[in-house]
């Protein structure tokens, strides 16, 4: 179940987060893959779900992240990209 994630992480104080990576910050197949797996998890596992993107080298579109959260409760996923969280790694933990 957890292995549609690369990452785990459990906090102990609320919901553990599971991290999916993409190198490509606009693929859509990356997005839609993310929402299908966010799907079938969640009705298993309590969690936040984080689509981390590289973005580098190029600037993720909101159509990325339309596609990657459409259907899904705002607070159950979010899309990030990676120099966001390089600024404030606190944000992989936030509640």
């Amino acid at each position: 179940m957890s292995s549609h994630f690369d990452f785990s992480i459990p906090l102990p104080a609320g919901k553990d987060r599971l991290i999916k990576t993409a190198a490509r910050p606009n693929d859509v197949n990356q997005a839609k893959v993310f929402k299908f797996d966010v799907r079938e998890t969640s009705n298993t596992r309590d969690s936040k779900y984080v689509l981390l993107l590289n973005d580098s080298n190029t600037a993720i579109r909101d159509q990325m992240k339309m596609n990657a959260l459409v259907g899904l409760d705002d607070n159950l996923a979010e899309v990030i990209g990676f120099e966001k969280i390089q600024n404030d790694p606190s944000l992989l933990v936030a509640t």
